[in-house]
């Protein structure tokens, strides 16, 4: 029901409306009839859905191939050899450069700081 509440809720500016009904413009498949009242039928769905429905979803979409797909993630603590470079050309002490263009660099870099 708050998802349904949250479809339903007006624009709060003139902004969010055009911004909401250009979208629907430029989305459009060009098949289609544009739908304005989209948020209206996304909520008639909604209701329609059962527990039953949205369980069966996932057994027979996503767990049908038999793959199951897992995002791993490490965080790893930041000492001064492994701390990212600053970025050039700024005076700010605080600004750090995040990520690595070279990715295997990267990791030669961390296996030698271990």
């Amino acid at each position: 029901q708050a998802l349904c509440d949250v479809k339903l809720e007006p624009d709060k500016t003139l902004v969010a409306e055009t911004t909401r009904h250009w979208n629907e413009i430029a989305l459009a498949n060009p098949s289609s009839d544009i739908q304005f009242d989209r948020s209206q039928q996304e909520v008639d769905a909604l209701l329609t859905l059962t527990l039953q429905d949205v369980m069966d979803f996932w057994k027979d979409s996503l767990y049908a191939s038999g793959k199951k797909r897992m995002l791993i993630t490490q965080v790893v603590p930041q000492t001064e050899k492994t701390r990212p470079s600053k970025k050039e050309g700024k005076d700010d002490d605080d600004v750090l450069v995040i990520g690595t263009k070279d990715i295997s660099k990267f990791r030669q870099q961390r296996m030698n700081n271990n």
